[in-house]
């Protein structure tokens, strides 16, 4: 309950320096983005509950809590969405289509999940954000409507990592673990009352991608400065949380941004200087990304290479329909093994032996058709800052959760993506290509 206080708190502040200062920001909100904070915040919570203590007691008040703001999210957008259906609209192309046909396998294996209520619980939160996606798809000004969607959740995100950076040195009881992991850093590692360490870190490297593009992109002055800020608190953010998954996702990031928006410097002097610096330092660079861990500890990508193995096994068993959304991985491969990890920490592993290959299929036809999207977006010049987020969405769903499984920020991004994606092939002649939000204005209006 204490995340779901904080957050609402800090978005609130939030979504008020909005609408007063930060016009750089750009986010006219309609119907479907109130959805889309509510299905964000609903993912804001942490808990410690083992396997075992969930099957034992499946409902408790905050996972309740998240059903109330998820069915929130749905009554809020579907009398839009049923209007514009009637009125012939089309919900989807193919990249939305396919997810859809993947959350649609979601929710046929609540039928043998290994633990029907939980699989339940998650194919609602999925359906709806799917949902959210479409009707914003449906709307005339769809385009401008998931580029609105795209930034008001990357700023959100954005705005705990500054609190938490903030907590880190005002409230060092809340936001610092004493005796956990090393940090990149002198001093503890950072954490939060509202998302875990790890997630912090990945969320701050996603928030410089998207901000180091708009800096590159942004005409005025007063932009740049606001994405040169975010790309601050998003850097600052990755260090302090030491998740290494956040800074392969930053590196990354930076590289390909570089790459597109200032090649010539990239490839004659970055890219040679980076690597001399990285050859040279090697042995103190692999010390600090080993963070204090033994070297088979950190040869086994902290556990994860055991894990997917064991999830693997689990896999053959049901190779096509796996063990139900959402719990093939923590209540069947984690739990054969004797791991209480809430995750494989691989979105990929865990939709494997979540819904199978009939689900898997289709969800990786959706990761083709929003990648090869983004590509030629990053090439064109089009949609240069949601384009970009497609590199950390694939990294971190690779080494941690992302959008490979239950409602999370990411799953929002990702559809959205799609949403954009189905965009040029429906509208291709009506496709916004310019590179800002100068066609958005700073009020909040909700239809």
């Amino acid at each position: 309950m204490r995340g779901f206080t904080w957050t609402v708190v800090i978005w609130g502040v939030t979504l008020v320096i909005v609408a007063r200062r930060s016009s750089w920001l750009k986010l006219k909100l309609e119907r479907e983005h109130l959805a889309v904070i509510l299905l964000l915040l609903s993912t804001h919570s942490l808990s410690s509950a083992s396997a075992d203590e969930i099957l034992a007691d499946p409902v408790t008040i905050e996972r309740a809590l998240r059903g109330v703001l998820v069915g929130l999210a749905l009554l809020v957008v579907l009398p839009a969405l049923l209007r514009r259906f009637r009125q012939g609209a089309i919900p989807a192309g193919r990249a939305l289509l396919s997810f859809g046909l993947y959350a649609a396998v979601a929710a046929a294996s609540t039928l043998y999940s290994a633990a029907q209520l939980v699989t339940t619980g998650k194919v609602f939160e999925l359906g709806v954000a799917v949902l959210v996606a479409a009707a914003l798809v449906m709307r005339e000004d769809a385009s401008q409507a998931l580029r609105t969607a795209i930034r008001l959740v990357v700023a959100l995100e954005a705005a705990l990592i500054a609190v938490a950076i903030a907590g880190y040195f005002a409230i060092p009881g809340t936001f610092q673990l004493v005796g956990g992991r090393p940090g990149f850093l002198a001093g503890p590692t950072m954490k939060s009352p509202f998302a875990h360490f790890n997630h912090l870190s990945a969320a701050g490297a996603m928030s410089f991608a998207f901000a180091l593009s708009g800096v590159f992109t942004a005409r005025e002055r007063s932009a740049r400065l606001g994405w040169s800020t975010m790309a601050v608190i998003g850097t600052v953010g990755m260090l302090l949380a030491a998740g290494r998954q956040g800074l392969v996702i930053w590196l990354a990031s930076a590289a390909v941004v570089l790459f597109f928006h200032r090649r010539r410097l990239f490839l004659a002097l970055i890219a040679p200087l980076t690597a001399i610096v990285a050859v040279v330092n090697w042995d103190a660079l692999l010390e600090l990304f080993q963070r204090g861990q033994s070297e088979s500890t950190f040869s086994s990508l902290s556990g994860r290479l055991v894990w997917w193995s064991a999830a693997i096994d689990a896999w053959k068993v049901h190779p096509w329909t796996g063990y139900g959304f959402g719990t093939g991985g923590r209540f069947v491969a984690l739990h054969d093994i004797g791991v209480s990890s809430s995750s494989l920490h691989s979105g990929y592993f865990e939709a494997l032996v979540g819904v199978g290959l009939l689900g898997v299929i289709p969800m990786f036809l959706a990761i083709v058709l929003v990648t090869r999207w983004a590509l030629r977006s990053l090439r064109s010049g089009s949609y240069p800052m949601e384009a970009i987020l497609i590199v950390p969405l694939l990294l971190h769903t690779s080494i941690s959760l992302g959008f490979g499984a239950w409602l999370v920020a990411d799953v929002l991004l990702f559809i959205f993506l799609a949403g954009l994606t189905d965009l040029e092939s429906l509208q291709p002649k009506k496709t916004d290509s310019a590179t800002g939000m100068s066609l958005l204005g700073p009020a909040f209006e909700f239809r």
